[in-house]
């Protein structure tokens, strides 16, 4: 359950940051998974950060595993499944990136390295058929942000933790604020979806995306600054939430 708890306090991180660039203005590269992790090395020390390091591995595995096998008696269409996957991967690397600084070293400048969603699309759009496994990770990201979305409108994932000890009182306080988080994170998702999407339809790796261009993507619209912030606002929820609840995670949905 280590893996919610540093799922979250990266989440608050990004969110805090992109508050901050909502404030003063959009700065390249600032709100992204690796600044995330350099921005919590440096105030927090490189210990903490192997534990997150940890945390984020155990989570991409057991995100894998519930891609594979399923979670309780839902069932997992095929678009899930593949948006799982990615998800799971995107972890795996940020707890790479997390273990390699707090181990001393540092993360790769090149933003466009193989690891990243711009490297990994090229190398797909190489292959034969390789635009639609682009089109189908898009797809599937933005299949997983509309199911946030859904879980963040009914408020069901209350259902996903244990509530026993817990008053009327502070489960609607949990309601709130679960809720803006899984709105924040459905949009970003979606986004970063649809980036994917329009990457295999034109055939241009670079409009691949991941947390960061879906976050730039918000602050370029119109009114961005404070699309930005709302999404920064509910980032810092969606970590709360995750780090407040995480010794209350069920593991399946079907423990009743």
């Amino acid at each position: 359950m280590i893996g919610w708890l540093a799922k979250g306090l990266l989440f608050v991180t990004i969110g805090l940051l992109a508050i901050g660039i909502a404030r003063r203005g959009w700065a390249e590269n600032e709100t992204d998974q690796k600044g995330a992790l350099a921005s919590l090395a440096e105030n927090g020390g490189r210990v903490p950060l192997f534990v997150v390091a940890l945390g984020l591995a155990a989570y991409a595995a057991w995100q894998l595993w519930a891609a594979i096998v399923g979670q309780g008696r839902e069932p997992l269409s095929l678009a899930k499944r593949v948006g799982w996957v990615g998800l799971a991967a995107t972890y795996g690397l940020l707890a790479e990136t997390a273990l390699t600084i707090s181990t001393g070293g540092a993360p790769s400048p090149d933003d466009d390295g193989p690891a990243s969603p711009v490297g990994l699309t090229d190398r797909l759009l190489d292959l034969p058929g390789g635009a639609w496994v682009v089109a189908a990770i898009g797809f599937g990201t933005a299949a997983v942000g509309v199911y946030n979305l859904g879980k963040g409108v009914s408020g069901d994932f209350l259902d996903d933790i244990d509530t026993s000890g817990l008053s009327d009182a502070l489960q609607r306080v949990l309601l709130g604020v679960g809720a803006a988080g899984f709105f924040a994170r459905a949009i970003v998702l979606v986004l970063a979806g649809w980036l994917f999407i329009d990457a295999a339809r034109r055939g241009n790796p670079e409009r691949a995306a991941g947390l960061d261009d879906a976050l730039d993507a918000l602050a370029r619209a119109q009114g961005g600054g404070l699309l930005l912030g709302l999404t920064g606002v509910g980032l810092v929820a969606a970590g709360a939430y995750d780090m407040v609840t995480f010794r209350r995670q069920r593991i399946r949905s079907d423990d009743d």
